[in-house]
């Protein structure tokens, strides 16, 4: 989207807040992404990244853990909960689990929201009648983590779609190492919109509430991304206009404005409209994201950083039918 240049003002104290879409009953942009565990490998991985300064964040939920199963059965989502996690968890594929819940939005789940686990043969594969194709090879750029004075962590992946079409369902995970490059721990990572337009670029997010010690370095894996089948079906066009950006005098917040923009006649049940802050040098300091049931198609709204200075923030905006 369009980013028109920002002035500054100045605003008092702000605390930074990040989103990352998890399961939840009444606000589903405002509960962060719990960690994971046994993280496997993937050929698309980025370089390791490092930790910069501190700064506040929100307390991520937690949720139990099921037994590994070896046959089809339904799973009721609970508050928290994805499924990347519920893939990991129950020992299949991401691919299997989405492809035997093809009306269910990943990025939406709601608690009480009924899905259906595929069959596994324990080893964390799952039926080949289930299986789609792999991730596609979009552009990682290195993690950025943020430090907070909670003593919690945060990492950003930069994801560019690189393809000649509309991509989405984008999740992976970023892993944190020691110094000698071994994984300590794994955080699941989604972005914060489903839709990836040709050329568009924005983060995967990890989080920990209690970092390992001893971690050197970050990591991020691409574990699905696809580009989206029928999208005129799925999301209608949409562009932001009239949008105003202003970054105040300290750099640690961004005041956001504007409307999206949607076709002649078109009746969404959803809009959101994403803003990422970024510094100078390109790495990304912070998101949120405004969302409306779709009657309400202005919006205004702040972004935080977790770091540096914000230099331009870059708006997205996704409306579904």
């Amino acid at each position: 989207m369009h980013v028109k240049a920002a002035r500054r003002q100045p605003l008092g104290v702000l605390i930074p807040l990040m989103f990352i879409l998890t399961a939840c009953s009444n606000s589903p942009n405002s509960v962060a992404q719990t960690p994971s565990a046994s993280p496997v490998l993937t050929p698309y991985t980025t370089p390791t990244g490092a930790v910069t300064e501190t700064q506040e964040a929100v307390e991520a939920p937690t949720s139990a853990v099921p037994e590994s199963t070896a046959t089809p059965f339904s799973h009721t989502i609970a508050a928290g909960e994805t499924l990347v996690g519920l893939a990991e968890r129950y020992g299949i594929t991401l691919e299997a689990l989405l492809a035997a819940n093809p009306g269910v939005d990943a990025r939406f789940l709601s608690v009480g929201l009924e899905i259906n686990i595929p069959e596994s043969d324990g080893s964390g594969v799952a039926s080949d009648a289930l299986a789609t194709p792999s991730a596609l090879p979009l552009d990682l750029t290195e993690p950025i983590c943020y430090a907070t004075t909670a003593g919690e962590l945060w990492c950003f992946v930069l994801v560019e779609n690189t393809q000649k079409a509309l991509v989405d369902t984008v999740a992976g995970r970023v892993h944190l190492l020691d110094k000698d490059g071994v994984i300590l721990s794994s955080a699941q990572a989604i972005t914060p919109i489903n839709a990836f337009e040709v050329g568009e670029a924005m983060p995967l997010v990890g989080y920990w509430q209690t970092p390992p010690a001893g971690w050197a370095s970050a990591q991020g894996q691409l574990l699905s991304a696809y580009v989206a089948a029928e999208p005129q079906e799925r999301y209608f066009a949409s562009s932001v206009s009239n949008e105003e950006t202003t970054i105040a005098d300290n750099g640690r917040s961004a005041k956001l404005s504007g409307a999206v923009e949607l076709p002649e006649g078109a009746t969404p049940s959803l809009i959101w409209v994403l803003g990422i802050a970024y510094d100078a040098q390109g790495r990304v300091l912070g998101v949120r994201r405004w969302e409306s049931d779709g009657d309400d198609k202005e919006f205004e709204f702040y972004v935080y950083s977790l770091g540096g200075e914000i230099v331009r923030v870059e708006l997205l905006s996704e409306a579904r039918p």
